[in-house]
């Protein structure tokens, strides 16, 4: 199966027919998920390589903002759920984001731990 542009109703429906085909017996499934990248391959990246305009485009295609316009429309969720879902996911992001900063560097003898090929 392929799933454009990261809609996230389409993934999920792609991924509701894989899990039912595996259920039943029917073999596993591929799912293709075309997708692009909204900021550069690292932090400071100038992005010379895209073409002008490129990232404006995709900026249009962002799946987060359309999928809280269509929870909104739904009446899915309020301004007021998704504004706290999102307040709450910054706060953990960040709270992550403080403890990895703050924690010891991994021992070199543990570089391939849980490293399986």
């Amino acid at each position: 199966m392929r799933v454009a542009d990261n809609d996230p109703y389409a993934i999920y429906a792609a991924a509701g027919e894989a899990i039912a085909r595996a259920r039943v017996g029917d073999g596993p499934s591929l799912i293709e998920i075309e997708t692009y990248r909204l900021a550069g391959h690292f932090m400071g990246d100038a992005e010379g390589y895209r073409p002008e305009g490129e990232k404006d485009a995709l900026f249009e295609k962002d799946p987060i903002p359309k999928m809280r316009a269509k929870m909104l429309a739904d009446g899915v969720a309020t301004e007021a759920e998704l504004d706290a879902i999102e307040a709450e996911s910054a706060a953990r992001v960040e709270a992550a984001t403080k403890f990895a900063r703050e924690s010891a560097d991994p021992a070199p003898e543990d570089a391939l731990t849980a490293v399986f090929a």
